[in-house]
């Protein structure tokens, strides 16, 4: 009979039997193991995470560190450059206040300064400006602007744009093609050329600052309706009137959604409107339009403002085309009265008024008063004239130009 070998998983079961008490010992010590293993690993987890957590908000505190400290440098480095912008325009400013006080100083202390033109003061200063202020090239631009703009107040357009083109040239250099002073002087510089009568020069320049200005400030910043506005009603002078409608129609939708009713860029998108319809022999829609508008204009601008004078004008002239000549005699007469306080009776704007109150006169037959009337203005040089307007009637266009 031969020997059994136990394998070893029978003699550890055998000992396992004899021993049971090392067994639970030994179990006992390999859980508490486990045990503190997991704790300890949980520990060492928890270090390491609370190490993770401390380094990110230490580099968390060094980025917000970073960040204020460039925020500080970025404000200091802003306020710097405001205070040098500031410091610039006020030195422009003094220079340019310098420069009118001496404009207006009589170079003959023995002239009596009563007698002196103003006329004659810019055309001085024009000349002037040629040699001088060429280290200054910006206050330059901006004095020959203004002396474009003080031609254009007195019913002197073509000098308007002999000094608004140098002052454009100027601009561009200093200031690049789409700044907005730039495009406030092209809009300026195309509103002389209207005036003056070169009506192709006059549509390309408000064509091209509109296009501008859209792209640079979007379609319902306030330049651009201004700049919509000013092409229309270049359009109604054109003769291009369904442009000039289609454009007016958008400009004051957009007006009254931006700004409102009551708005004066908005009255004067509805001023032009009126005028584009009775151009285009729309009475039925010009006339309440005009009394609308009228209306608010007084409202807001009050009976002596240039714009209200203007839609008095031009809606005693729509009542004349009615037929509604008692309505347009009075209004005739506060328009006309109106803008010679404001303009002067020498004014083109007042001169085109009298005229046109002068043939309402002689509708109704009181044609003593429309004599006295065109002798004001000059008969022998008018007449002709009155007699095309009677089938073509001048209005007053508002002035909605950038140089509000």
């Amino acid at each position: 009979m031969e020997a059994h070998i136990e394998s070893l998983p029978e003699r550890l079961a055998r000992w396992s039997r004899n021993n049971r008490a090392w067994v639970r010992a030994g179990v006992v010590a390999l859980v508490l193991i486990a045990i503190v293993s997991s704790i300890a690993a949980v520990w060492i987890n928890n270090e390491r995470n609370a190490k993770t957590i401390l380094s990110d908000r230490n580099r968390a505190l060094a980025d917000e560190k970073t960040q204020l400290a460039e925020k500080e440098r970025t404000a200091r480095i802003a306020a710097e450059e405001a205070q040098k912008k500031e410091a610039e325009q006020r030195r422009h400013a003094e220079q340019v206040e310098e420069y009118l006080v001496s404009a207006f100083r009589s170079p003959d202390p023995n002239m009596d300064g009563r007698k002196i033109k103003i006329a004659d003061i810019l055309d001085r200063e024009r000349e002037r400006l040629k040699a001088e202020l060429n280290d200054e090239p910006i206050v330059k631009a901006r004095l020959l602007w203004a002396i474009g703009r003080s031609y254009i107040g007195l019913g002197l357009p073509a000098e308007a744009v002999e000094v608004m083109k140098d002052s454009r040239t100027l601009f561009d250099k200093c200031l690049g093609r789409d700044h907005q002073n730039t495009l406030k002087l092209m809009g300026n510089l195309a509103l002389a050329y209207k005036a003056a009568g070169e009506l192709d020069k006059a549509l390309a320049l408000f064509e091209q600052t509109l296009e501008k200005r859209r792209v640079k400030l979007g379609d319902e910043h306030p330049d651009t309706l201004t700049s919509m506005n000013n092409l229309a009603l270049a359009y109604k002078v054109a003769g291009n009137l369904h442009k000039a409608m289609s454009l007016c129609e958008q400009t004051l939708e957009k007006c009254r959604a931006k700004l409102g009713d009551d708005h004066p860029d908005t009255l004067t998108s509805m001023s032009i409107l009126a005028l584009v319809y009775e151009a285009a022999g729309d009475l039925d829609k010009a006339l309440p339009l005009y009394e609308k508008t009228l209306k608010k204009s007084r409202a807001e601008l009050g009976d002596d403002h240039h714009n209200t004078l203007s839609l008095m004008h031009n809606l005693a002239v729509a009542y004349r085309e009615a037929g509604l000549l008692d309505k347009a005699l009075p209004l005739h007469k506060k328009a006309v009265d109106g803008l010679k306080r404001l303009l002067g009776a020498g004014h083109v704007r007042t001169r085109i008024s009298i005229g046109e109150y002068a043939i309402t006169l002689a509708a109704e037959e009181e044609l003593e008063k429309a004599i006295a009337l065109g002798e004001e203005i000059g008969l022998d040089v008018e007449v002709v004239r009155w007699k095309h307007q009677l089938a073509n009637p001048e209005g007053l266009p508002p002035e909605p130009d950038d140089s509000k």
